[in-house]
């Protein structure tokens, strides 16, 4: 998951025993996973469209925050 300023602040992965894991499993729990991380992001304030952490000069303040820009 991404925190408001783009950066990885956790992250997420489904474990199932092979013995019960079928190749067309794969897909759906891939995109439940994907949709997870993507809701928690947005509730720790990441927004995709806004410029990140990594995507700034050295330095230069991020403007995507909690409690909006001012």
């Amino acid at each position: 998951m991404l925190d408001f300023t783009g950066r990885t602040v956790a992250g997420m992965s489904v474990a199932v025993p092979s013995i019960r894991f079928e190749e067309e499993q794969g897909d759906p729990a891939l995109m439940l996973l994907r949709a997870a991380a993507r809701d928690l992001s947005a509730l720790l304030g990441y927004r995709p469209d806004e410029p990140t952490a990594d995507t700034l000069p050295m330095g230069a303040p991020a403007t995507n925050n909690l409690e909006g820009d001012r």
